[in-house]
């Protein structure tokens, strides 16, 4: 039993075959990002709690991961009261099959969503209309202090993947792994709405429609625990869909955690991902960074 994330990967003993960890923490964060406009950036301070499990299991050739994450987090808003400004549900699965020395094949299903309700709030009532995809009017009220967005569950994020696997190193305090293969990805935004744009009237509010893609897909993974209090790991999607090869999906997450006490620990997310320039300018490649002050426990069992 201890502190912190669970760290990747979970070690199996030579008598083991499977290995259950699960962390129930609580962060106290803040935040940085400019996800919205590339010259303007956004701070935060929340209290973030979450849940955490991760299952592996290895049997001769095969190797079998699976993990969920339960993420919840509020802030203090412009009116004066704590909002949730954090709910992520995540859940994904990951089969290796090793052929020949570092090389295997790899399956993988993941799942992105949330569990609450969402909703957009100002300080001041306001006026807004909702519109269908095509932009026809769907509702329009105004004198309103709140909209809701969307129900709980929607909308969700389904990717899966195959392909090529090749480890690139794997020591007990090191491992580097490189994926390279064919990924489908289901965005379903149900009755949901995002904020389209404002104007001297109201705030307008747009449906999206589902997108059904298939292209190719490349992760590299690396962690490291050189030091018994001081870990890192990073990881680096890339998804390139046929229907246009250049317009590419880049993702790339870096964590680094100090252990302060046996159940505290600091830690340190940087997040590199393209984003839309609001102003109409060129994409560009935003960043998200949180620093956390974790209290946390994990409980362990291997078999």
């Amino acid at each position: 039993m201890g502190g912190g994330v669970i760290k990747e990967p979970l070690y199996l003993d030579e008598q083991q075959n499977w290995v259950l960890a699960s962390s129930i923490a609580g962060n106290i964060a803040g935040t940085l990002d400019n996800g919205e406009s590339f010259d303007s950036y956004n701070a935060g301070f929340n209290f973030n709690g979450f849940l955490q499990n991760r299952l592996r299991y290895e049997y001769e050739r095969f190797d079998v991961s699976v993990h969920n994450l339960l993420e919840l987090g509020a802030s203090r808003s412009e009116t004066g009261v704590f909002e949730v400004t954090r709910d992520s549900l995540e859940l994904g699965s990951t089969l290796v099959m090793d052929v020949l020395l570092n090389f295997g094949l790899y399956l993988n299903l993941d799942m992105r969503s949330h569990i609450l309700a969402a909703y957009y709030r100002e300080a001041d009532p306001f006026a807004y209309e909702k519109q269908d995809s095509a932009g026809n009017e769907l509702q329009k009220e105004s004198g309103v202090e709140s909209v809701k967005l969307t129900e709980p569950f929607i909308p969700i994020y389904f990717q899966e993947g195959g392909g090529l696997n090749i480890k690139l190193v794997e020591e007990p305090w090191l491992e580097s792994s490189l994926r390279f293969g064919i990924g489908l990805r289901q965005n379903l935004y149900g009755d949901s709405f995002e904020r389209d744009e404002e104007n001297s009237d109201s705030v307008v509010f747009q449906q999206q429609d589902d997108t059904y893609t298939t292209g190719l897909e490349a992760a590299l993974q690396f962690s490291t625990q050189a030091l018994n209090n001081i870990s890192y790991s990073s990881r680096l999607d890339v998804y390139a869909p046929f229907e246009d090869l250049a317009e590419v999906d880049l993702k790339w997450i870096h964590d680094l955690q100090l252990s302060l006490f046996r159940n505290v620990t600091l830690d340190y997310r940087a997040s590199l991902y393209n984003a839309t320039n609001s102003s109409g300018g060129r994409d560009y490649i935003a960043s998200d960074h949180g620093l956390y002050l974790r209290f946390s426990t994990i409980y362990r069992m291997s078999f």
